[in-house]
């Protein structure tokens, strides 16, 4: 099955999410995309925050490509995205 990503801006990320819309796929939903002012989130929580302002058309798509072929790394985080798994049911 193909994956859904769902992507979502603030105002500051709005013409970014447009460009990278055409990056998405079809499937469930298990990872989302966020252009925005500051690229600001949370790790391994499954959505890729990107600078808006800050970031090239070719940049972000190379930033896009690199998270969606990229694995959890575990590590430090691996108790805090298990915990949000809990959560979720």
């Amino acid at each position: 099955m193909s994956e859904v990503i769902p992507i979502g801006s603030d105002h500051a990320g709005f013409e970014m999410k447009e460009r990278v819309k055409a990056e998405r796929v079809r499937g469930e939903a298990v990872r989302g995309v966020l252009p925005c002012g500051t690229g600001l989130g949370m790790p391994d929580a499954n959505v890729l925050m990107l600078p808006a302002p800050f970031l090239s058309d070719e940049a972000s798509l190379t930033i896009l490509r690199a998270w969606l072929d990229t694995g959890f790394a575990g590590g430090r985080h691996t108790r805090r995205v298990a915990k949000i798994d809990q959560e979720a049911g």
